[in-house]
């Protein structure tokens, strides 16, 4: 099983959409993209996109502004 999808990862680009548009309404998926702090944290514990958000990136918090991913 793949990212929690029966029978693997989809092999056509309309399987795959469909796929992750049921993975995004998925309301456990919904709440952690509206958790900051959880995407702070998998951003800074993933070193690629560690990588990308130290070299140019930055995102907006809540109440907070722009704020760098470091």
């Amino acid at each position: 099983m793949f990212g929690g999808i029966p029978g693997g990862m989809p092999q056509n680009p309309e399987q795959m959409q469909q796929s992750m548009q049921q993975m995004m309404n998925n309301p456990v998926v919904q709440s952690l993209l509206d958790n900051p702090e959880f995407l702070r944290t998998m951003m800074q514990s993933n070193p690629a996109i560690r990588q990308v958000c130290l070299s140019q990136c930055t995102w907006r918090v809540p109440g907070e502004g722009a704020t760098p991913c470091a």
